[in-house]
């Protein structure tokens, strides 16, 4: 049986080292934003990394309840994901089917979380390994201050979270 991986406490931080193996999928990030590629290296050293096997669940955003506070509410919050390697699927709930559906398979490259940043509506969803591979992850409270710096990567992410 498969643990939530978010939960395990695994992140790692080594350095330049870390940073250097971070720095094509962060690179390809802000390329298809269309922000400053020189800031890549720094932005790189900002995010830890962790290994994922094929099953585990990596992340589970849900709806806090309005009428209280919900510890679920900071998983919402809790930065941005972006996959290194491997693949990711995020699977969202069918209110009318009232069964979990398949929405995305996310790549090298690509992103999740940090919705919250870019709508005023968070969606509920999960992201499963669909393979295994590295992703890295940068706290909400860090990555909007690089929003500040790459202002095409805020323009970006907030369109794709749009969609």
């Amino acid at each position: 049986m498969n643990q939530t991986w978010i939960n395990q406490g695994t992140f790692q931080n080594e350095g330049s080292q870390e940073a250097a193996k971070l720095l094509p999928p962060v690179l390809k990030l802000l390329k298809l934003a269309g922000a400053e590629l020189h800031l890549g290296l720094d932005f790189s050293r900002s995010l830890t990394l962790n290994d994922f096997q094929l099953g585990d669940e990596l992340i589970h955003y849900i709806l806090p309840e309005t009428t209280q506070n919900s510890v679920h509410y900071e998983h919402n919050c809790s930065g941005l994901y972006i996959v290194c390697q491997g693949q990711v699927r995020l699977l969202g709930f069918d209110s009318k089917g009232q069964r979990e559906v398949s929405a995305l398979v996310l790549e090298a490259g690509e992103t999740f979380g940090a919705d919250d940043l870019f709508g005023d509506r968070i969606l509920p969803y999960r992201a499963i390994a669909a393979s295994e591979g590295q992703l890295a992850h940068i706290q909400a409270a860090q990555f909007t201050q690089w929003l500040e710096k790459l202002p095409a990567l805020q323009d970006y992410l907030q369109e794709v979270t749009q969609q």
